[in-house]
């Protein structure tokens, strides 16, 4: 079976402000190509945001631990005879299997981790507290799930792009977000969860997957949906490109970690049309007073029931 997906690109870099101070990257970003049990090719990405703060003070570990983590444990699914009935069983897989065996693997890989570089008071994965959101693409289909404020955006051949996925928890309100470190982690990416058939012959299309820090440099999400339409396409050129431009968006947008994975599918050598750069990702006085930029969210929202 011909594999629709070209290898995603991705990029991650420390904040403008995090570098000011003296602060890791607490973004996480991986990828990889993994085969079904039917030795069909299989894409996925990953991003991560570790919380920062003294409070989570290792979440830059926890975020490079969730990505790993999901990475494995999609490939060991992966591995496994498919569900029985087909897509409608693997779309409970993104919301219930795959979130619970995250949450198990991650809260093990981070207990490890402590154990081999122990560190003042006692262990708590509030500690490594991190983000997850992960995107899986297959010949036939492609899923997404996860927990925290990433955003996901499609943006067609044409240059048009459309937010797919965005934080809408009713647990993560203002300064809060969802996070591996909750008790009740894996009962909250069924909201983010999806698939989506593939048509057999699909138009051209790109998936940019984000960490927060790329939206909040944006005055408006019509900006932000500018900005993702510029990565998928010129800005997506090559993997080489992105660290200068993700650099841009942090210092002069929001100061905070920006990570991005950009992956697309279609016919070979079809893609977004190029579109030229933003003049600024800084708004103006005039555009933020019209429309303020997305709150930032980092802390989880730890203690606060689960609707």
């Amino acid at each position: 079976m011909v594999n629709r997906w070209a290898a995603p690109i991705t990029a991650s870099r420390a904040g403008a402000a995090h570098l000011r101070a003296g602060r890791p990257c607490q973004d996480a970003v991986l990828c990889g190509e993994l085969r079904d049990a039917e030795g069909h090719p299989v894409m996925l990405m990953a991003v991560a945001d570790g919380h920062g703060g003294r409070r989570y003070r290792r979440s830059e570990v926890g975020s490079r631990l969730a990505c790993e983590t999901a990475l494995a444990v999609v490939g060991d699914a992966l591995a496994a005879t498919p569900p029985a009935d087909g897509e409608g069983g693997w779309s409970r897989w993104l919301a219930h299997d795959l979130p619970e065996a995250v949450q198990r693997r991650w809260l093990e890989a981070v207990q490890a981790h402590w154990q081999s570089e122990p560190g003042e008071g006692d262990f708590e994965p509030m500690l490594y507290g991190s983000t997850l959101g992960l995107v899986v693409m297959t010949p036939r289909w492609w899923g997404h799930t996860g927990l925290g404020d990433w955003d996901l955006v499609r943006v067609e051949a044409d240059g048009r792009a459309r937010l797919l996925q965005e934080e809408n928890e009713p647990t993560a309100l203002g300064e809060a977000t969802c996070s591996l470190c909750q008790p009740q982690a894996a009962s909250l990416f069924a909201r983010r969860a999806a698939l989506h058939p593939l048509a057999p012959e699909p138009r051209a299309f790109a998936l940019v997957l984000c960490t927060d820090g790329i939206r909040k440099s944006c005055a408006t999400d019509s900006d932000f949906l500018t900005l993702a339409a510029w990565l998928a396409g010129s800005g997506g050129e090559a993997a080489a490109d992105l660290p200068e431009a993700l650099d841009r968006i942090s210092r002069e947008g929001s100061g905070d970690d920006v990570t991005v994975a950009i992956a697309r599918s279609g016919a070979p050598g079809e893609r977004p049309s190029p579109l030229p750069m933003p003049p600024a990702v800084t708004p103006s006085p005039a555009q933020t007073a019209q429309a303020p930029s997305r709150p930032r969210r980092r802390r989880p929202a730890i203690g606060r029931a689960v609707a």
